[in-house]
């Protein structure tokens, strides 16, 4: 296996590097929040030549990185595998943080007594809580893109 500089900068890992994969890989572990994980992973693909796949890791250090191996084939035969790592810290926290957000949301439109309608710019529907569906008589799913006087329509209290 021989990393090459973005590698060695993603790990935080000095060069030179052992020629011995070995030492490379336990080097890289120590830096791993699972090295257990990892290991039986290696083990996995070692096992299934022919496999590809995408699989995270975590990082002591916070980071996460993507791993995709690849099998590298000669004249149809596997002869050894590519594995390229792609750093994904922020992507992971940005949808950590926007999934606890919905979450927010949905508990605080679940608590609110009164009817709650969200539109877009052209008034379509596009978020209803629990009362605003029960007054309509219908779920949210059934609404959604609806443009929302269709959905409740606007009496004139003087007819």
């Amino acid at each position: 296996m021989a990393p090459n500089r973005q590698f060695l900068q993603m790990w935080n890992l000095a060069e030179p590097m052992p020629e011995d994969s070995l030492k490379l890989v336990e080097r890289v572990l120590e830096r791993l929040s699972e090295p257990t994980v990892f290991v039986e992973r290696i083990k996995e693909l070692r096992a299934n030549p022919e496999q590809e796949s995408c699989d995270e890791i975590r990082l002591k250090d916070g980071r996460v990185f993507e791993r995709h191996p690849k099998p590298q084939r000669k004249d149809g035969q596997v002869i050894g595998r590519v594995m390229s790592f792609r750093d994904v810290t922020e992507q992971r926290g940005s949808a950590e943080t926007l999934s606890a957000e919905k979450h927010r949301l949905d508990v605080t439109l679940k608590s609110i007594s009164d009817a709650v309608v969200a539109t877009d710019t052209e008034g379509r529907v596009i978020l209803m809580n629990p009362v605003a569906e029960q007054m309509c008589g219908v779920g949210l799913s059934s609404v959604t893109g609806m443009v929302v006087d269709k959905v409740f329509p606007l009496h004139d209290p003087d007819t």
